[in-house]
């Protein structure tokens, strides 16, 4: 008799993951090179509530790009996450298993052991290309579980990276680890983007204080904040801007979502150093950065430069390369 883990298996390596066969309109068998087997990108938000986006009802928060995935898929309402903190949840997701059975898996800050069989390197031996950006499984540490790369695949600096690494023919499938909305916030950061504090639901736990709304508001702003930062850059690439995180094209048949890894936090960069880079993405390309702080710089080693990051609060203007009056 085969054991659940034995079966597990076989059935991940004949279905190319389970979750992805429901995207599928009949079951896809990994040896069969007629049928296209659908590429996967997984993208998953850091302490993002269900109620809080604009599909689910909220009031305030607008959530454009998920509102339309969830239109054009399938809208859970009835899925719990396995564990309120991140790298018991992440080695859920990845490993199909509740986090108690996950040994010191089931601990912030541990390791995942390598005899857990984790879908990324599954689908890899099904013939998937598989890898992640940002936060894949953490926190914690791979190699004391015995691995020799994070749980989520091999780390990319971007989706573009991942995509340019891809063997012609092979499915993918990606892991998109995103920060937000996790704390902390800028203190009304929400209230200076338009919302109003009179329109907050304040949950029946929480007090309801003038405090409280405008966190919840900044919170909000954090889980817009993706959206927003589309937008900008988006507007920064056109305009030619190289040391901004780059946007990446949407697919008709993939769903792209935007995603680049510019290094590490400058946390040593001289004031002045970082006051020029916000003064030339204002003067050069028209974005003006509203919260230009060296904590929005980081270092890319690979590219041997500097990047500002974190355009939640941004102000589009006029493109300083076309004369005045012509629209941007």
């Amino acid at each position: 008799m085969k054991t659940i883990r034995d079966t597990r298996r076989g059935f991940l390596k004949v279905l190319g993951f389970g979750a992805a066969s429901l995207m599928a309109p009949k079951l896809v068998l990994a040896g069969e090179p007629d049928r296209k087997r659908p590429n996967i990108l997984f993208c998953l938000a850091d302490d993002w509530s269900w109620p809080h986006a604009s599909i689910a009802g909220d009031k305030v928060v607008k959530t454009p790009t998920f509102d339309r995935v969830a239109r054009q898929g399938v809208l859970f309402e009835n899925a719990f996450v396995s564990s309120p903190s991140c790298t018991p949840s992440r080695g859920a997701i990845l490993t199909g298993q509740w986090h108690w059975r996950l040994e010191e898996g089931g601990n912030l800050w541990s390791t995942l052991g390598a005899k857990f069989d984790v879908y990324p390197d599954l689908l890899e031996e099904a013939g998937y290309h598989v890898g992640y950006t940002r936060k894949g499984w953490a926190p914690g540490r791979d190699g004391p579980g015995g691995r020799t790369r994070n749980p989520a695949g091999p780390r990319y600096k971007d989706f573009s990276e991942f995509r340019k690494a891809q063997p012609a023919g092979k499915p993918f499938c990606f892991w998109f680890g995103s920060s937000d909305p996790h704390r902390g916030y800028k203190w009304q950061s929400g209230v200076k983007s338009g919302m109003k504090l009179e329109d907050v639901e304040v949950p029946a736990c929480m007090p309801d204080s003038e405090t409280v709304r405008t966190d919840i508001c900044d919170y909000y702003w954090e889980v817009q904040r993706f959206d927003t930062e589309v937008r900008v850059l988006k507007t920064l690439e056109e305009r030619g801007c190289d040391f901004v995180p780059r946007v990446l094209e949407h697919n008709r048949e993939d769903i792209y979502l935007v995603t680049t890894n510019c290094g590490h936090p400058a946390s040593q960069i001289r004031r002045q150093k970082a006051d020029e880079l916000f003064a030339r993405l204002e003067n050069e390309f028209g974005v003006r950065h509203l919260d230009a702080e060296p904590r929005n710089v980081t270092y890319d080693e690979h590219e041997g430069r500097f990047c500002v990051i974190d355009f939640e609060l941004a102000e589009v203007l006029p493109d300083p390369r076309k004369p005045a009056g012509e629209s941007p």
